[in-house]
């Protein structure tokens, strides 16, 4: 398309935002199709990769953080089992010849976008970003301002880039990682991609891989977060931990910084921001990041280790100028777009195998009624009624039930399936204590 052929040279930024807003919106009311609400259930228990899940109505179980991260994907990445099309191309075969000149030339680009993880290598904060993606290489500048006040140089973030004329811009949620992600991202990547291969064939790329099981890079990142049992290459529990200092010569911090051999510097930065990747004193793996700001000095690590071995090097070379202040743990943050606030009415679906709670329900109470009647190694081999001849197997009896209300109690608290332990004391005529 010449210059000359290009609409989107006519019209202004406000024009734009108002042509993407409503084909979002068009995107989000499309949805509501019965057709396609049938496997919004389906859709969220393989996004949320939890076979054991069991939600009546997710609406108000989940917050809105994760609700946008699970649509945004189920928009443009879940294919519908009844069309083996993804929602968005469904919507350009049904809508996308009406739609206006604009709005088709956005949805075109739209349908081939992406959810990747990205460098930050720029921002201009309340205004656009320069990013570049870890897998691809391409690179972006994204105009969203609200998105550009929260992220900065050197972090990592995973989101979905909209391409409308000339502009780019996010898509949902902008998941924002400290610097010291980006190994453990494109470890889990490579080893990935090569299973995704092995199943469905050489010949795919990294867009498809990305496309269909790029998803689960951000839950092996949220299990590290908020489960962070991994060991890394130096036999170390994985941990991304940091150190927080005040500074009292933010350049001459610098300019040491600049001087030291198992420092190198990442490109990009500005004057109140420098990032230093370290990766430590004869170590052949990535281990960490250093940041300078205008009164701060941040160490960021993988692991308990090397944060005392980035510590005890720093804090020697840097001496006075640099005063410790806290230890901590990293988290990932986000940023949620608001633009779109429709949300279509939502059903989720029990397990597979199963059609609703009540079935779930008629399940637990079939196998405890023949629990009732059989051997357990707890109750010496008797069965619970058998255990109510004696005082000893009685108490025995009780013990148990008492575990599995306890168990019971806590998975109802997670939205887990359940069972009413009342029932048991009922029917064995028991006191509850």
């Amino acid at each position: 398309m010449t210059k000359k052929e290009n609409p989107f040279l006519n019209l202004d930024e406000a024009e734009i935002d108002k042509a993407q807003s409503s084909l979002q919106c068009q995107l989000v009311e499309f949805t509501s199709q019965s057709d396609i609400q049938d496997q919004l259930g389906e859709a969220f228990y393989i996004w949320k990769n939890d076979p054991e899940l069991l939600v009546e109505d997710f609406e108000d179980d989940i917050d809105e953080t994760t609700f946008s991260k699970f649509f945004d994907w189920f928009i443009y990445d879940f294919k519908l089992i009844n069309y083996e099309k993804r929602v968005i191309e469904l919507f350009k075969e049904r809508e996308g010849p009406s739609l206006p000149t604009i709005e088709g030339l956005m949805l075109d680009s739209w349908t081939a976008s992406l959810l990747s993880y990205f460098e930050v290598e720029d921002v201009a904060a309340g205004n656009w970003s320069k990013i570049r993606d870890i897998f691809t290489g391409e690179n972006f500048q994204v105009h969203d301002r609200a998105s550009s006040k929260h992220i900065r140089h050197s972090d990592i973030i995973s989101a979905r880039t909209l391409i409308t004329g000339n502009q780019c811009y996010f898509s949902g949620v902008v998941s924002i990682y400290p610097h010291n992600f980006k190994s453990l991202i494109l470890k889990y990547f490579l080893r990935e991609f090569e299973e995704y291969k092995k199943a469905f064939g050489k010949e795919r790329d990294l867009r498809d891989y990305i496309r269909d099981w790029g998803y689960l890079i951000g839950h092996y990142l949220e299990e590290i977060i908020n489960d962070p049992h991994y060991i890394t290459p130096d036999g170390e529990e994985l941990k991304l931990v940091a150190a927080r200092y005040k500074i009292t010569d933010r350049n001459e911090v610098v300019k040491i910084l600049q001087t030291e051999n198992s420092l190198s510097e990442l490109p990009g930065g500005s004057k109140d921001l420098n990032v230093f990747s370290w990766a430590g004193q004869g170590a052949e793996h990535f281990m960490g990041t250093i940041e300078v700001e205008k009164t701060k000095f941040v160490i960021q690590c993988n692991s308990n280790k090397s944060l005392s071995a980035a510590r005890t090097v720093f804090e020697s070379n840097l001496g006075e100028l640099i005063k410790f202040e806290k230890r901590y743990i990293n988290k990932a943050s986000f940023h949620v777009n608001k633009k779109v606030k429709n949300k279509p009415q939502k059903r989720l679906r029990p397990p597979p195998g199963v059609k609703t709670k009540r079935e779930m329900n008629t399940i637990l109470d079939q196998y405890y009624k023949s629990w009732l009647d059989a051997p357990h190694d707890a109750l010496s081999g008797q069965t619970p009624r058998e255990s109510l001849e004696t005082t000893e197997g009685k108490q025995k009896l009780i013990k148990l039930i008492k575990e599995l209300k306890d168990f019971y109690s806590r998975a109802k608290e997670r939205g887990e399936p359940y069972y009413d332990v009342y029932k048991l004391f009922k029917e064995l005529r028991l006191e509850e204590h």
